[in-house]
């Protein structure tokens, strides 16, 4: 039984970290490692690279296991493979494969998209049951804010909710084209 297939990639970064410019990696879950990450987590270069607020973007990616990852780690040099670097891969694999990041980045900006307006929605509702409020007290062992308290509190959401869509929006082009830019 042969090593398990998987997925080379080759991060490179804005500015140079110290002596390093690029990271090659291996996964079987390319979305899931790079995730990984962008939150600094998943290899110490990159969180360090990260924690200096250095940002980078997947630039290549071939298959392949683990013994293609040392292969081009054995190599050096990691700016002879990358087209960031002016390289030109020869099969043009990497536009199809980013093509794919990118209509999944698409998918699950979309997702992201309709789970605020989702909230919106259900702070609308909310926002119903405070205008319905009475003000009279509850339960004495329940706290019950009164009316104002709930109306700052639903407007302090709203307001919290579209701005992050409004960012979120803003910057549409940037998260769906640059997937993992961190």
């Amino acid at each position: 039984m042969g090593s398990p297939q998987g997925t080379v990639y080759l991060l490179h970064f804005d500015r140079p970290y110290e002596h390093a410019r690029h990271y090659t990696g291996w996964t079987t879950d390319l979305d899931s490692r790079l995730a990984e990450h962008a939150t600094g987590r998943g290899a110490r270069l990159l969180e360090v690279v990260s924690a200096a607020g250095i940002g980078w973007e997947l630039a290549r990616t071939w298959p392949g296991t683990r013994a293609r990852e040392r292969q081009l780690k054995r190599q050096g040099g990691a700016s002879r493979h990358c087209p960031m670097c002016g390289v030109k891969p020869r099969n043009g694999g990497l536009s199809v494969q980013v093509q794919a990041v990118n209509r999944q980045a698409q998918r699950k900006y979309a997702e992201f998209i309709g789970a605020l307006d989702f909230v919106r929605e259900v702070l609308t509702e909310a926002g119903k049951l405070v205008k319905k409020h009475n003000g009279k007290p509850g339960d004495a062992a329940w706290s019950i804010p009164d009316r104002d308290e709930l109306e700052a509190a639903h407007k302090k959401a709203v307001d919290d909710l579209q701005a992050l869509r409004s960012s979120a929006k803003k910057y549409e082009k940037e998260l769906v084209s640059r997937t993992w830019r961190v």
